[in-house]
């Protein structure tokens, strides 16, 4: 079992994808500690494709898991992010938007943040578009809180009520 997965949710967003995705993977290279989850929520702009052309040395490793669904019309961000993680191997899951850099070692540095701490989930400071949102936390506090409120739609107010339920 992996100790962190980076959930990625992606619909028709290759372009950021192909730009981030392989620097990342390289950046937190550690095979049997971390994995990324990518969710292609219905893309239309190849990147079923793209991943199987130029990912699967990825998959093959065990790094990178790839799912698809071709349900959604519309791009949900609670119900990708629900499942995303849902489908996510780590103890600890991490959402990461396609255009996010994590940084070199940053898998190393949260394992050994939640490795030491009970109680513990990391949320952006930052209030920038691109990066609020942006949290790591135990798969076992997402699945006790029930995960995100697939009822409230656009952008922010989802992570606020999620972030709500993590500190109660």
């Amino acid at each position: 079992m992996k100790q962190i997965s980076f959930c990625i949710t992606c619909m028709n967003r290759l372009k950021h994808l192909q730009e981030t995705l392989e620097k990342n993977i390289l950046d937190n290279f550690l095979v049997d500690e971390v994995e990324f989850v990518v969710l292609d929520y219905n893309s239309q702009d190849g990147l079923e494709e793209w991943i199987a052309q130029s990912m699967m040395k990825y998959i093959e490793m065990g790094i990178l898991t790839y799912y698809r669904t071709t349900e959604p019309a519309y791009y949900q961000r609670s119900h990708s992010r629900n499942m995303v993680f849902r489908l996510a191997e780590g103890d600890v899951v991490c959402n990461l938007d396609a255009d996010n850099y994590l940084g070199k070692g940053f898998a190393e540095f949260m394992m050994k943040e939640f490795e030491n701490e009970e109680n513990i989930f990391y949320i952006s400071t930052l209030c920038k578009r691109d990066v609020f949102g942006r949290i790591c936390l135990k798969k076992r506090d997402f699945i006790a809180i029930k995960g995100y409120n697939e009822a409230l739609v656009g952008y922010g107010f989802e992570d606020a009520e999620f972030y709500d339920g993590l500190e109660s």
